[in-house]
């Protein structure tokens, strides 16, 4: 599944934020909370693929949580919907 969650412990995270906004480009990231991302990652991978891609093979400087997202359901911006649509889930 490319779609993973990005969820960070700290809300309005700059730093995460800023390594995801590098490593994907506006079109592959969607801010969807203060302390959440979706990403997507076009070559298969799993949350550790992401987690090196994002913060580099054993980087621990940060809390944060990555999972992979392949089911939803819920209440939230059509911006929202509309990226996860597009990325075809």
């Amino acid at each position: 599944m490319p779609l993973f969650a990005v969820i960070a412990k700290e809300p309005n995270n700059s730093r995460i934020e800023k390594l995801i906004a590098d490593c994907y480009p506006e079109n592959n990231h969607i801010k969807i909370a203060s302390a959440s991302w979706l990403v997507y990652e076009e070559q298969k991978g799993m949350p550790q693929t992401i987690h090196n891609k994002i913060f580099g093979e054993g980087n621990n400087k940060e809390t944060y949580l990555i999972i992979p997202f392949d089911a939803y359901w819920g209440i939230h911006s059509n911006d929202v919907w509309n990226w996860i649509s597009s990325k075809g889930l």
